[in-house]
């Protein structure tokens, strides 16, 4: 199966590379530096959920580091734009904190590499503000990431399929049995839930294009609905529950934006998914599925995940500028009870390494300043993302991104309720590329084509 995710990258890569070659050649307003550079990134964006499994994660990141750094050294001789050093200031901040917190670390090894991981995922969005100045352009990230989706879609197949083999969707451990999956795409079902949940909006998103043709739009309603099936057989509760109000949220702004062509496409899926649920067989199918079930005891999943919560923030109180990046595992066991702090894992025993929630774990690492400025982040691009929406009502095309913004991000929000992300090479990957395309998520075609021509200062 390895070989056939090899080749299946290869070929898609070469597919993805020249389709971006030949979409901004035709635009002619682009370098051809800068139409190569861009469609290499669209290849490396595609391939983010393979990383891991093909052995990349750390030559793609040092790949990215370099080239970001190469382009903030050649545009720090130019005057630099206030805008984007609005934007940039509380990156900087969040960098500060975790550079900070590596004084503090029990481990500074782990801490200064998580340290040097965060650089290199910031690096997509200096890569993205430089490269992607266009409409046109943003809109290949978003391909890219739709078709990232064949290597969930085969591999969620593949493990479905065959239950026994050692390669698949994501690892599961059976501590009875000791039966262990390796060589996943991701480390475990709440991750491939995440990731996937990420990949739909995208989707959906897209479906605003006015350009696409009706068998395109055809084609992702399909995407949507076999990414939402191994979605649900992940089994998680939350995931769930954020794409459902993805989905709610998406709806409200189609009305807002008034697009009928899509609420009429809308309307025949609802129809279809309905008549579909209506039947006795599927019915019955549907409510064997664990995730089901598992929503009958929700009450007893809060109460031991606020053992967690509590413990974590007992820590931050002891350690208001943090434990250091990476070092929550090292004091874990002094403010959360054994019994749920350790667990066995392939014969050995491991103690767990976050909060089940990406605020309280982030909180605890790199402490309350680090904690504010993580969520002005989301929060900001939220907010901008609504107001550009409402300014750019009457221009369809012109609402894809705000709009995936505003539906990723509230997905991400909901999931880092319950989870931790940040060890997740595929997930901060794509957050830090939705945080990018928040830098400028207004942009008409007809402007972008002209700023696109006129000499540019900085960061663009």
């Amino acid at each position: 199966m390895k070989v056939y995710l090899i080749i299946i990258s290869i070929i898609f890569s070469i597919i993805i590379f020249i389709q971006s070659i030949n979409f901004l050649d035709k635009e002619k307003n682009h370098r051809t530096i800068r139409i190569i550079m861009i469609s290499i990134t669209n290849v490396l964006i595609f391939l983010i959920p393979v990383y891991g499994i093909l052995h990349l994660t750390n030559k793609i990141q040092y790949l990215i580091l370099i080239y970001s750094a190469f382009i903030l050294t050649k545009k720090i001789l130019r005057p630099i734009n206030i805008k984007n050093i609005k934007f940039l200031f509380p990156i900087i901040i969040l960098l500060i904190c975790c550079f900070i917190s590596i004084f503090f670390a029990f481990n500074k090894n782990e801490a200064i590499n998580l340290f040097f991981k965060l650089f290199g995922y910031i690096g997509y969005i200096i890569i993205i503000m430089h490269l992607y100045k266009d409409y046109n352009s943003k809109l290949l990230i978003i391909k890219s990431v739709k078709l990232s989706s064949v290597f969930i879609i085969i591999t969620g197949a593949y493990q479905l399929i065959l239950n026994t083999s050692n390669i698949g969707l994501y690892s599961y451990y059976n501590p009875n049995t000791n039966d262990v999956r390796i060589s996943m795409i991701f480390n475990d079902s709440l991750e491939a839930a995440v990731f996937t949940s990420i990949i739909i909006t995208f989707i959906l998103c897209e479906l605003l294009n006015n350009k696409r043709s009706k068998i395109l739009k055809l084609y992702d309603y399909l995407l949507i609905i076999i990414l939402f099936g191994l979605l649900i057989e992940t089994g998680s509760r939350t995931t769930l529950t954020s794409i459902a109000i993805a989905f709610f949220i998406f709806f409200i702004l189609i009305n807002l934006i008034k697009n009928h062509k899509i609420k009429f496409y809308m309307k025949v899926s609802l129809i279809s998914t309905l008549i579909l649920l209506g039947s006795n067989y599927a019915i019955q199918k549907l409510w064997q599925l664990d995730i089901f079930k598992r929503f009958l005891y929700v009450e007893k999943s809060i109460g031991v995940r606020s053992k967690f919560w509590n413990g974590a923030f007992e820590m931050f109180r002891d350690n208001i500028w943090g434990v250091g990046l990476g070092n929550f595992k090292y004091h874990a066991l002094m403010y959360i009870p054994s019994s749920m702090a350790v667990f066995v894992f392939n014969n050995i025993k491991v103690v767990t390494t976050h909060a089940e929630n990406t605020y309280l774990t982030i909180l605890a690492e790199i402490g309350i300043v680090g904690f504010l400025t993580y969520l002005y982040i989301i929060i900001r691009s939220i907010i901008k993302a609504i107001k550009n929406l409402f300014k750019n009502k009457k221009t369809q095309n012109n609402n894809i991104f705000p709009i995936l913004i505003i539906i990723s991000l509230n997905v991400i929000l909901i999931n880092n309720m319950t989870t931790y992300f940040n060890d997740s090479q595929a997930i901060m990957s794509l957050f830090w590329i939705i945080i990018g395309l928040s830098s400028d998520t207004i942009c008409t075609e007809k402007v972008s084509i002209s700023s696109s021509r006129a000499p540019t200062k900085g960061l663009t």
